[in-house]
């Protein structure tokens, strides 16, 4: 009897041996089976939710580029002084500013909360010089730029003092006379390139951004060792007199006229350096170099007087700004020389 008892405790134990590996199996073979089916399908769901992520990542990307270029637009159209206008066929410019400060129209003027707009991009700077460089070319320096491309692809930024140039409708910046670099954003990859020494070849489209070569560099140097050499130290100097000024008026608490034409030009008295157009017309004339007839080799100066203008000779202007204190009989300014290197830049 004993022995029965054992024998049947044994087949009790295969039994729950056998329930439990039946449970078992029952319970993990669902398991098993929904591994091997829903893993694939959560695997396509993981990418399709990660797809639609990025479409969605790309939709807002897109909508800022476009809200960014779209918010430089107005900027630019709400900008009153229209400092200048190039209806060149193949890349249009367009400069505006809000404030335009004349020192000599036909070498020197600078602006300030420019914003230049051509075929390619808008670039945005808290001021821009214009220099004369030679007979048919000027040189433009941007300070606290922002460039963006109108297709909104590519994008830089600098707000440090050294700015960038713009010469032949090329941009540079050499590393020799600005030690800045420049960075260009691809704004979809959010990748960056650095350019030691940039320029790019096709206008000012930042897609054909790259390093200068050995010429450019040398060519761009020596734009720069001819600007010095000329009277840009001299205008630089007026330029720093006039925005003196503009600070102590604003210092002061004196507001612009919303109707004026921000238009300011350098004409020196014993008092002050910088007069509005306005003001200069309410005097009854605009002296110095501003109205200068550009078409006309015989005509070097003009004046406006109860509406009508009137030109001048140039021996003729000289006598009057003479009898005027405004020159001296050795005043000259020295003209810059090309040398052959600027024409390297040409296309």
């Amino acid at each position: 009897m004993k022995w029965r008892n054992e024998e049947l405790s044994n087949n009790e134990k295969i039994r729950l041996v056998f329930i439990s590996l039946s449970v078992t199996i029952f319970i993990l073979f669902p398991v098993f089976v929904s591994i091997i089916y829903l893993t694939p399908l959560y695997e396509k769901y993981k990418i399709e939710k990660a797809m639609k992520e990025k479409i969605l990542a790309e939709k807002k990307r897109d909508e800022r580029i476009k809200e960014e270029v779209k918010d430089l637009d107005e900027k630019f159209k709400n900008l009153k002084v229209m400092v200048e206008k190039n209806d060149n066929s193949e890349n249009p410019v367009e400069i505006r500013a809000e404030k335009y400060y004349i020192i000599n129209s036909k070498k020197f003027t600078f602006a300030t909360n420019v914003i230049y707009s051509d075929k390619f991009i808008y670039l945005k700077a808290y001021e821009m010089v214009k220099y004369k460089i030679s007979e048919n070319e000027w040189l433009y320096f941007f300070r606290g730029f922002e460039i963006r491309s109108k297709n909104g692809l590519y994008s830089t930024k600098d707000y440090d003092r050294y700015g960038i140039h713009l010469i032949n409708g090329r941009l540079f910046s050499n590393h020799s006379s600005h030690y800045n670099d420049v960075m260009i954003c691809n704004e979809k990859t959010f990748e960056y390139k650095k350019y030691r020494n940039f320029i790019t070849t096709d206008y000012t489209d930042l897609a054909s951004s790259k390093e200068m070569t050995l010429e450019e560099i040398k060519a761009a140097e020596k734009i720069m060792e001819n600007l010095q050499k000329s009277e840009a130290n001299t205008y630089d100097s007026l330029r720093s007199q006039m925005k003196k000024e503009e600070e102590k008026k604003k210092e002061s608490g004196k507001k612009d006229d919303p109707d004026a034409s921000n238009i300011y030009y350098y004409q020196k008295n014993n008092y002050r350096t910088v007069f509005s157009k306005e003001e200069l017309e309410k005097l009854g004339e605009i002296k110095e170099y501003e109205y200068r007839i550009r078409n006309s080799g015989n005509s070097y100066g003009s004046s406006y007087s109860n509406g009508k203008s009137e030109s001048y000779s140039k021996e003729e202007y000289d006598e009057m700004l003479r009898n005027e204190g405004e020159i001296t009989d050795n005043w000259e300014w020295e003209s810059g020389e090309d040398n052959g290197e600027i024409s390297k830049w040409e296309e």
